[in-house]
């Protein structure tokens, strides 16, 4: 039997509205979230991957309603959170967490370990005093660091250690789903792996669910269950990892794939180069957005913007080659 579902984005849009023109005095707008969709099961692991500028992290943020959405619906566990008044919110996040891609900026210098980490359990008043340290010291302990760190402050700590306080105060309030944004990439790669295995313990100790953003998909195929690709504000091809990286269908997967470095230094095959720069989303192009880098470029492509199909087994791809 499938696990139900957590999490449901439906049409999902976030526009940032830029400075008005001098001329026109009418605003403009960048689509960082453009109509995205997916879904995630409870205890499941979806990676979101795309290069940098595609909107990972807007779509990861927009989802928590840490940023304010433009259109769409967020499901989370059967509640519209883009409904619910700003005090149900606060009390859902208690449900909701992330865990940030820079382990020094993301916690306040001026805090102590002991004070970071207990702040959730301050905020949504869970427990008493002594309750919550004696927790702040248990979840210390799971995620490798000890009750001698507690009185510390975040510049003592390396940046693996930082990221494993971080971890610990993403967790501490029992959340069910967690944003996991670039959680390991500014780490050295020696810690890397070590970080990684922390989160895949404690995703089965706790039945957590995570959506994993990440920009390298050696990594996403580490952790995911499922793999979606991001271009340009929306999703372009969305399945579970084994067939992502066995079968790739669109061009744009394709690439990224063929981009990562392989240990055989016998291979000849050489990765497969993108023509030109991510467009502006400011300006993106008209139809399909890939059609400015794609090689099977259409008439069709510049013109209609291709949706998501189901091309059998869960695999969907937004493409014109598979109409």
């Amino acid at each position: 039997m499938s696990e139900p579902l957590l999490l449901e984005v439906k049409d999902l849009k976030k526009y940032f509205v830029t400075s008005k023109s001098f001329f026109t005095r009418k605003p403009s707008y960048v689509s960082a979230v453009n109509g995205v969709t997916l879904d995630i099961k409870k205890g499941e692991t979806l990676g979101l991957v795309g290069e940098s500028g595609c909107g990972k992290s807007t779509l990861g943020r927009t989802i928590l309603r840490l940023t304010p959405m433009t259109g769409g619906q967020v499901i989370f566990d059967g509640k519209d959170i883009g409904k619910l008044k700003n005090e149900e919110m606060r009390l859902l996040r208690q449900k909701m967490q992330m865990i940030f891609q820079d382990p020094y900026s993301c916690l306040n210098p001026r805090m102590n370990i002991l004070e970071l980490v207990r702040a959730p359990l301050d905020v949504f008043k869970i427990g008493t005093a002594a309750e919550r340290t004696e927790k702040v010291k248990e979840m210390l302990e799971i995620v490798g660091m000890g009750e001698h760190h507690m009185m510390r402050y975040p510049h003592e700590f390396s940046g693996g250690q930082r990221q494993r306080v971080g971890i610990a105060r993403a967790l501490i309030s029992s959340p069910e789903f967690v944003v996991c944004d670039e959680p390991v990439s500014a780490l050295d790669v020696s810690v890397r792996a070590s970080v990684l295995n922390l989160m895949r313990q404690l995703q089965e100790r706790f039945g957590l669910t995570y959506l994993f953003i990440s920009h390298d998909l050696s990594v996403v195929k580490h952790i995911s269950d499922r793999v979606a690709v991001m271009y340009l504000g929306g999703i372009v091809e969305i399945t579970g990892k084994e067939e992502l990286y066995e079968n790739p269908l669109h061009p744009y997967t394709k690439a990224l794939l063929s981009a990562i470095p392989l240990p055989d230094t016998d291979v000849k095959a050489s990765p497969k180069v993108l023509e030109g720069d991510l467009p502006s989303p400011y300006n993106p192009p008209s139809g399909c957005r890939f059609h400015t880098r794609c090689e099977h470029c259409m008439a069709r492509c510049k013109e209609e913007a291709p949706v998501l199909k189901d091309m059998g087994g869960g695999h969907q791809v937004a493409c014109h080659l598979y109409d």
